[in-house]
């Protein structure tokens, strides 16, 4: 019987932080595929979290790149350059520089000597002795999908697919406005999976694509059989936030539009660490701690099973998010499955997931009044539309996010790749 073995790429699963998402999905992977190898670009962390038994993992390290241009060199090399550089300019209609010249560089150079660790790893391994299948998925959209495409390109029958998100979708997520070989990698790959209908419609228009059948939407999921969050029952408004500290999540406008909130009492926690989390303790501190109506609180990074048992044990009115760029958050997602209502900014596929059923949709680029005005309207709606907010948060999730259904129809979508 033929086995399927499965390569997957990723970022840092099942080390650092970053990809917890995947912790769910490797389950499913697990239970469908013989053989799975993971292939992790961080080698910087230690392992953080657990995987299933059987699945054997990999670190590619920075220093397996090879920095000589000319070892990469040939003419698929040069073909894929000179197509790339036809895009950039009338395509993309970019100016091309030096800058834009480096990105493209490195992330073939990169792809190229991930490529060459996939060979060494299946070969390692006797992949592919018996006519066995390999699938080789790569999470993100990255120098990754480019080294699996260069790999379809030496094994016709090899399964190639890739999942893409946010930073790796969106053109103006990249300070040069730039996202290398989109077009020549969508060429050869089997089938790219968006995690959001607005993230498919983006990417065909702003590559100019006509085709459809390489480009399909897969929703994330998450499973949760806890219980759902409670309401406050002490007429305090319990605002939640769960996000990476970093500038485009724009947790400043948070601690801004709470500040301007004067006649009920708040209680606001944020969960998630990063670079900018000193700056936000600071304007927290500045603008937040001298008001008697508003108390706060920074957790920190928490895992996934912490965040679970916070939402399951602690009263909880909202949910916030105000990022100025998104795929769908999982964390938004999660928040659904506790049946919290949101707030939560109309950037890439959120407006997918939020609607005045389950929340308040903000405008992409919200005022500090809009915001505020949003949390008053949750404070002050009535029980029966709070009751109604949080059954249709539940329901969206059921309906739309579950990782039973989610996973189970990604799965059967790449078995049925030919």
């Amino acid at each position: 019987m033929t086995k399927k073995n499965l390569i997957l790429i990723t970022a840092n699963y099942p080390f650092g932080k970053g990809e917890e998402f995947l912790e769910t999905e490797i389950n499913y992977l697990k239970a469908n595929f013989k053989n799975i190898i993971i292939i992790s670009e961080n080698d910087r962390h230690l392992r953080t979290r657990k995987i299933p038994s059987g699945i054997k993992v990999y670190r590619f390290s920075e220093n397996m790149i090879q920095l000589e241009i000319f070892k990469c060199i040939s003419l698929t090399f040069i073909k894929d350059f000179l197509m790339e550089i036809k895009d950039i300019l009338f395509t993309y209609h970019l100016k091309l520089n030096i800058e834009i010249l480096r990105e493209l560089l490195s992330m073939m150079v990169k792809g190229l000597s991930i490529k060459r660790y996939i060979d060494d790893i299946i070969q390692e391994n006797k992949i592919l002795n018996n006519n066995d299948e390999l699938f080789l998925y790569t999470y993100w959209f990255n120098a990754a999908t480019y080294a699996i495409i260069q790999y379809k390109r030496q094994n016709e029958s090899v399964k190639v697919f890739s999942r893409t998100h946010g930073y790796d979708l969106y053109f103006e997520r990249n300070c040069l406005h730039y996202l290398p070989l989109r077009k020549q990698i969508i060429k050869k790959l089997d089938v790219l999976f968006f995690i959001s209908d607005h993230g498919k419609e983006y990417f065909k228009k702003k590559l100019l694509l006509n085709t459809e059948n390489k480009l399909k939407v897969s929703k994330l999921g998450i499973r949760n059989d806890l219980k759902v969050s409670k309401p406050s029952n002490d007429n305090i408004l319990r605002i939640i936030s769960c996000s990476f500290a970093v500038d485009v999540k724009r947790i400043d406008l948070i601690i801004k539009a709470i500040a301007q909130i004067k006649n009920y009492d708040v209680y606001w926690t944020h969960i998630g660490d990063g670079p900018k989390l000193k700056e936000l303790k600071e304007l927290a501190n500045a603008l937040l701690s001298n008001k008697s109506n508003i108390s706060y609180e920074f957790l920190g990074y928490l895992e996934n099973k912490e965040i679970y048992n916070y939402y399951t044990n602690r009263m909880i009115d909202v949910f916030i998010n105000v990022s100025a760029s998104e795929g769908i958050p999982v964390s938004i997602m999660e928040a659904c499955s506790f049946s919290i209502p949101i707030i939560a900014t109309s950037v890439g596929g959120v407006s997918e997931i939020v609607n005045d059923n389950n929340g308040v949709l903000l405008s992409p680029n919200p005022s500090i009044n809009e915001i505020t005005e949003a949390i008053n309207k949750i404070k002050f709606s009535s029980q029966s539309d709070i009751q109604r907010y949080r059954e249709n948060a539940y329901q969206t999730w059921s309906k739309w996010y579950n990782a039973d259904v989610n996973y189970n129809k990604f799965i059967n979508s790449i078995f049925k790749l030919k």
